[in-house]
C-alpha cells in the first residue's frame, strides 16, 4: 500500500510539472530546462530515415512542449524544467503549515 501511494505521489509531481510546462509553452512559445544528461537524441521517421533532434545536446535548452512533431529535445534526458521549478515553488510552502490549524 505504501509503495502504491508513493508511486502515485511521484507521477502526480511529474504530471503537475508537465501541465505547468505546457502552460508556459502556450503563453511564451517555449519552456526552458537545464539538461543534466546532454547526449544526442535520434529521431527515426516512418520512412526509416534517422535524424538528430536539435537542442538535445545543449545544457540549457528551450522546447515548445505543445508541438513535438519533430521529437523532444528532452526525451530520455534528466532535466530540471521551468514547470517543475514553478510547481515546486507553489507546492513546497504549503507543506510548512499544518492543515489542522486551518480548520
Amino acid at each position: 500500500l505504501n509503495g502504491s501511494l508513493q508511486s502515485l505521489n511521484i507521477i502526480s509531481v511529474v504530471l503537475s510539472a508537465q501541465v505547468v510546462d505546457n502552460a508556459i509553452s502556450a503563453v511564451f512559445g517555449q519552456s526552458c530546462a537545464i539538461n543534466f544528461t546532454p547526449f544526442e537524441n535520434v529521431l527515426t521517421l516512418r520512412s526509416g530515415e534517422t535524424r538528430f533532434v536539435p537542442g538535445s545536446t545543449d545544457f540549457l535548452s528551450c522546447v515548445d512542449t505543445t508541438a513535438l512533431d519533430g521529437g523532444s529535445a528532452w526525451g530520455c534526458h534528466i532535466v530540471l524544467t521551468a514547470g517543475f521549478v514553478i510547481a515546486a515553488a507553489l507546492a513546497l510552502p504549503c507543506g510548512r503549515w499544518n492543515l489542522d490549524d486551518n480548520m
